[in-house]
Protein backbone atom coordinates (compact mmCIF):
# COMPACT_ATOMS: atom_id res chain seq x y z
CA UNK A 1 0.00 0.00 0.00
CA UNK A 2 1.25 3.40 -0.83
CA UNK A 3 -0.24 7.08 -0.26
CA UNK A 4 -1.02 9.46 -3.38
CA UNK A 5 2.38 10.98 -2.95
CA UNK A 6 4.71 7.75 -3.42
CA UNK A 7 2.27 7.18 -5.86
CA UNK A 8 2.85 10.36 -7.77
CA UNK A 9 6.44 10.45 -7.63
CA UNK A 10 6.54 6.82 -8.50
CA UNK A 11 4.63 7.90 -11.65
CA UNK A 12 6.67 11.06 -11.99
CA UNK A 13 10.06 9.13 -11.92
CA UNK A 14 8.62 7.16 -14.91
CA UNK A 15 8.18 10.10 -17.30
CA UNK A 16 4.11 9.70 -15.62
CA UNK A 17 4.10 6.15 -17.93
CA UNK A 18 2.43 3.44 -15.36
CA UNK A 19 5.45 2.24 -12.61
CA UNK A 20 6.45 -0.41 -11.63
CA UNK A 21 5.09 -1.88 -8.12
CA UNK A 22 7.98 0.41 -5.91
CA UNK A 23 8.22 -2.58 -4.07
CA UNK A 24 8.68 -6.08 -5.76
CA UNK A 25 9.23 -4.01 -9.07
CA UNK A 26 6.38 -6.04 -10.31
CA UNK A 27 5.57 -4.30 -13.72
CA UNK A 28 2.27 -2.57 -14.32
CA UNK A 29 -0.37 -4.87 -15.68
CA UNK A 30 -2.45 -3.84 -18.51
CA UNK A 31 -4.91 -7.25 -19.29
CA UNK A 32 -7.90 -6.94 -17.33
CA UNK A 33 -7.94 -10.68 -16.62
CA UNK A 34 -4.43 -10.49 -15.23
CA UNK A 35 -5.81 -8.01 -13.16
CA UNK A 36 -8.02 -10.19 -11.84
CA UNK A 37 -6.24 -13.32 -11.26
CA UNK A 38 -3.86 -10.79 -9.50
CA UNK A 39 -6.68 -9.67 -6.72
CA UNK A 40 -7.78 -13.01 -6.37
CA UNK A 41 -4.64 -14.28 -5.24
CA UNK A 42 -4.71 -11.50 -3.11
CA UNK A 43 -7.98 -12.27 -2.10
CA UNK A 44 -6.69 -15.43 -1.42
CA UNK A 45 -3.95 -14.20 0.47
CA UNK A 46 -6.69 -12.21 3.45
CA UNK A 47 -5.34 -9.18 2.35
CA UNK A 48 -7.76 -6.76 3.97
CA UNK A 49 -7.57 -3.96 1.11
CA UNK A 50 -7.93 -6.56 -1.80
CA UNK A 51 -10.80 -7.57 -0.19
CA UNK A 52 -12.47 -4.24 0.01
CA UNK A 53 -11.73 -3.88 -3.26
CA UNK A 54 -13.25 -7.17 -4.39
CA UNK A 55 -16.78 -5.92 -2.99
CA UNK A 56 -16.35 -3.31 -4.83
CA UNK A 57 -16.28 -5.26 -8.18
CA UNK A 58 -19.22 -6.93 -6.92
CA UNK A 59 -20.97 -3.91 -5.72
CA UNK A 60 -20.71 -2.61 -9.23
CA UNK A 61 -20.52 -5.57 -11.16
CA UNK A 62 -17.28 -4.78 -13.18
CA UNK A 63 -14.39 -6.41 -14.32
CA UNK A 64 -16.47 -9.22 -15.22
CA UNK A 65 -18.37 -9.81 -11.49
CA UNK A 66 -21.43 -10.08 -11.40
CA UNK A 67 -23.14 -7.32 -9.25
CA UNK A 68 -23.91 -8.82 -6.07
CA UNK A 69 -24.60 -6.55 -2.75
CA UNK A 70 -24.55 -9.83 -0.46
CA UNK A 71 -21.08 -10.83 -1.74
CA UNK A 72 -19.77 -7.30 -1.61
CA UNK A 73 -20.83 -7.27 2.04
CA UNK A 74 -19.47 -10.23 3.08
CA UNK A 75 -16.07 -9.38 1.37
CA UNK A 76 -16.25 -5.94 2.86
CA UNK A 77 -16.90 -7.84 6.33
CA UNK A 78 -13.95 -9.94 5.57
CA UNK A 79 -11.69 -6.95 5.15
CA UNK A 80 -12.86 -5.30 8.25
CA UNK A 81 -12.80 -8.03 10.66
CA UNK A 82 -8.88 -7.72 9.33
CA UNK A 83 -8.47 -4.50 9.82
CA UNK A 84 -9.55 -2.43 6.81
CA UNK A 85 -11.64 0.25 8.19
CA UNK A 86 -12.60 1.56 4.65
CA UNK A 87 -14.33 -2.05 4.10
CA UNK A 88 -16.47 -0.89 7.21
CA UNK A 89 -17.59 2.36 5.67
CA UNK A 90 -18.18 0.53 2.47
CA UNK A 91 -21.00 -1.59 4.24
CA UNK A 92 -22.04 1.73 6.51
CA UNK A 93 -22.63 3.23 2.99
CA UNK A 94 -24.71 0.48 1.49
CA UNK A 95 -26.81 0.44 4.81
CA UNK A 96 -26.89 4.47 4.83
CA UNK A 97 -28.22 4.78 0.69
CA UNK A 98 -30.13 1.47 0.45
CA UNK A 99 -27.60 -0.29 -1.75
CA UNK A 100 -29.03 -3.51 -2.40
CA UNK A 101 -30.84 -3.50 0.91
CA UNK A 102 -33.23 -1.41 2.91
CA UNK A 103 -31.89 1.74 4.70
CA UNK A 104 -31.24 1.11 8.05
CA UNK A 105 -29.26 4.26 9.60
CA UNK A 106 -28.42 1.84 13.43
CA UNK A 107 -26.90 -0.28 10.73
CA UNK A 108 -25.03 2.23 8.92
CA UNK A 109 -23.87 3.86 12.40
CA UNK A 110 -22.65 0.62 13.48
CA UNK A 111 -20.06 0.09 10.71
CA UNK A 112 -19.16 3.32 10.92
CA UNK A 113 -18.48 3.07 15.04
CA UNK A 114 -16.45 -0.01 13.60
CA UNK A 115 -14.52 1.72 11.06
CA UNK A 116 -13.52 4.41 13.57
CA UNK A 117 -12.78 2.42 16.36
CA UNK A 118 -10.05 1.24 13.35
CA UNK A 119 -8.96 4.69 12.93
CA UNK A 120 -10.77 6.03 10.10
CA UNK A 121 -10.97 9.78 10.17
CA UNK A 122 -14.00 9.76 7.39
CA UNK A 123 -15.82 7.24 9.11
CA UNK A 124 -15.74 9.24 12.28
CA UNK A 125 -16.81 12.67 10.57
CA UNK A 126 -20.16 10.37 8.90
CA UNK A 127 -20.71 9.51 12.61
CA UNK A 128 -20.77 13.48 13.44
CA UNK A 129 -23.06 13.76 10.60
CA UNK A 130 -25.33 10.83 11.78
CA UNK A 131 -25.57 12.05 14.87
CA UNK A 132 -26.16 15.77 13.84
CA UNK A 133 -29.10 14.71 11.60
CA UNK A 134 -30.48 12.96 14.89
CA UNK A 135 -30.30 15.99 17.05
CA UNK A 136 -27.57 14.55 19.49
CA UNK A 137 -25.72 18.55 19.51
CA UNK A 138 -23.10 17.05 21.58
CA UNK A 139 -22.11 13.76 20.45
CA UNK A 140 -21.71 15.46 16.90
CA UNK A 141 -19.44 17.67 17.86
CA UNK A 142 -17.27 15.11 19.93
CA UNK A 143 -17.26 13.09 16.61
CA UNK A 144 -16.10 16.46 14.59
CA UNK A 145 -13.37 17.67 17.03
CA UNK A 146 -11.65 13.93 16.76
CA UNK A 147 -11.79 14.13 13.41
CA UNK A 148 -10.52 17.53 13.00
CA UNK A 149 -7.84 16.79 15.31
CA UNK A 150 -6.66 14.18 13.03
CA UNK A 151 -6.35 16.03 9.79
CA UNK A 152 -10.01 16.02 8.76
CA UNK A 153 -10.60 19.97 7.38
CA UNK A 154 -14.35 19.21 6.47
CA UNK A 155 -14.81 18.50 10.48
CA UNK A 156 -12.66 21.25 11.17
CA UNK A 157 -14.81 23.58 9.14
CA UNK A 158 -17.80 22.47 11.52
CA UNK A 159 -16.05 23.12 14.52
CA UNK A 160 -15.27 26.47 13.20
CA UNK A 161 -18.73 27.10 12.76
CA UNK A 162 -19.86 25.80 15.70
CA UNK A 163 -17.38 27.86 17.54
CA UNK A 164 -17.83 31.24 15.52
CA UNK A 165 -21.54 30.98 15.02
CA UNK A 166 -20.88 31.67 11.15
CA UNK A 167 -23.57 33.72 9.53
CA UNK A 168 -22.54 32.48 6.57
CA UNK A 169 -22.60 29.06 7.07
CA UNK A 170 -22.47 26.62 4.43
CA UNK A 171 -25.70 25.35 5.87
CA UNK A 172 -27.60 28.07 7.17
CA UNK A 173 -29.85 25.26 9.19
CA UNK A 174 -25.97 24.78 11.50
CA UNK A 175 -26.59 28.86 12.73
CA UNK A 176 -27.18 27.95 16.44
CA UNK A 177 -26.53 24.44 16.13
CA UNK A 178 -24.15 24.49 18.76
CA UNK A 179 -24.20 27.43 20.14
CA UNK A 180 -22.05 27.84 23.69
CA UNK A 181 -20.67 23.74 23.55
CA UNK A 182 -17.10 24.80 22.38
CA UNK A 183 -15.06 27.02 24.46
CA UNK A 184 -12.08 29.10 23.52
CA UNK A 185 -9.48 26.85 24.75
CA UNK A 186 -11.07 23.50 23.31
CA UNK A 187 -11.64 25.56 19.79
CA UNK A 188 -7.43 26.37 19.81
CA UNK A 189 -6.69 22.86 20.95
CA UNK A 190 -8.71 21.51 17.54
CA UNK A 191 -6.65 24.08 16.07
CA UNK A 192 -3.28 23.31 16.80
CA UNK A 193 -3.99 19.32 16.63
CA UNK A 194 -5.18 19.45 13.36
CA UNK A 195 -1.97 21.68 12.02
CA UNK A 196 0.22 19.29 13.50
CA UNK A 197 -1.81 15.97 11.74
CA UNK A 198 -1.82 18.42 8.03
CA UNK A 199 1.60 18.66 8.89
CA UNK A 200 2.85 15.40 9.61
CA UNK A 201 1.26 14.35 6.14
CA UNK A 202 2.93 16.87 3.94
CA UNK A 203 5.28 16.69 1.55
CA UNK A 204 6.27 18.09 -1.89
CA UNK A 205 4.96 14.88 -4.07
CA UNK A 206 1.16 15.19 -2.01
CA UNK A 207 1.25 18.62 -2.69
CA UNK A 208 2.45 18.14 -6.25
CA UNK A 209 -0.13 15.56 -6.66
CA UNK A 210 -3.14 17.75 -5.39
CA UNK A 211 -2.40 20.13 -7.49
CA UNK A 212 -3.14 17.54 -10.48
CA UNK A 213 -6.01 15.85 -8.42
CA UNK A 214 -7.62 18.09 -5.84
CA UNK A 215 -8.37 16.28 -2.55
CA UNK A 216 -9.00 16.93 1.50
CA UNK A 217 -7.15 16.30 3.90
CA UNK A 218 -9.60 13.98 4.83
CA UNK A 219 -8.42 11.47 1.77
CA UNK A 220 -4.91 12.69 2.01
CA UNK A 221 -4.32 9.23 4.60
CA UNK A 222 -6.06 7.37 1.44
CA UNK A 223 -3.62 4.63 -0.08
CA UNK A 224 -3.89 2.87 -3.13
CA UNK A 225 -3.20 -1.02 -3.49
CA UNK A 226 -0.74 -2.50 -5.91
Amino acid sequence: MICQGCAFASSAANDFTPPDCPFCRTPWIYDIGDSVKAMMKRVGANDPNALNNFGGWYLYGKFGMPQDYKMAESLWLRGGELGCGGAYINIGNIYRKGQGTTIDMQKAKYYYQLAAILGDVLARHRLGLIEMDSGNKRRALKHFMIAARCGCDVSLCNVKQTYQNASKSINMTWTNFFVDLVSKDEFEQVLRANKNSRDEMKSDHRESAARITPTSHVTERMTFQI
